[in-house]
């Protein structure tokens, strides 16, 4: 298991409940590890095990995030719009004849 610290992001296997947690580590002693949820108010009474440690949170992305949130009626306005200018450079017009007929 990498090194884990105050402030990382975990999943562990709540046994209580049944389920995978993912929380911040808010305190840590030896081979226990208090946790929060991010909107919590209060840390978790239960430690966390080292053994119930599933993984940790190496990357995250919270301005991509953000940026999708946000702006994506812009983004989706974009993509189709590209895609209509693309379509149009990348066909060829089509040669429709017209027949006019004299009367």
């Amino acid at each position: 298991m990498p090194f884990i610290m105050n402030g990382d992001i975990i999943t562990f296997y709540d046994e209580e409940i049944e389920a995978d947690v993912t929380h911040r580590i808010v305190e840590v002693s030896e081979n226990e590890y208090y946790t929060k949820g991010d909107y919590n108010n209060a840390r978790d009474l239960k430690p966390v095990k080292q053994e119930n440690i599933i993984g940790k949170i190496v990357f995250n992305s919270y301005e991509l995030g953000y940026i999708f949130i946000n702006y994506r009626y812009y983004l989706i306005f974009l993509t189709i719009f590209t895609i209509v200018v693309l379509n149009m450079i990348f066909t060829k017009p089509q040669n429709i004849e017209i027949n006019e007929e004299e009367t």
